[in-house]
């Protein structure tokens, strides 16, 4: 849940600071900084969430992209080395 509530947050703040004009420096600044803060805060949830004493994977998240000629699936999950990596970047 959180995977996909953090990949949501970033796309939609990436996407709407592509809209704005590049003359507005601060908005763009305001914006960015709002974003990555809701991000910040989701992955210390993630963090916190994470049982250490399993060794399966934990948060998966699976996006589904079909159409007529594709059927593919994305599947990500974190682990415990993984989790570092993604909540500390």
């Amino acid at each position: 849940m959180f995977l996909t509530l953090i990949f949501s947050v970033l796309l939609f703040s990436i996407f709407c600071i592509f809209f704005l004009k590049n003359t507005n420096i601060n908005l763009i600044r305001i914006f960015s900084l709002f974003g990555s803060g809701v991000a910040l805060i989701l992955s210390c949830l993630l963090l916190v969430e994470f049982d250490p004493n399993s060794y399966h994977f934990q948060s998966i998240a699976t996006y589904k992209v079909s159409s007529d000629f594709l059927n593919i699936f994305f599947t990500f999950g974190l682990d415990g080395i993984s989790l570092f990596f993604f909540c500390f970047k």
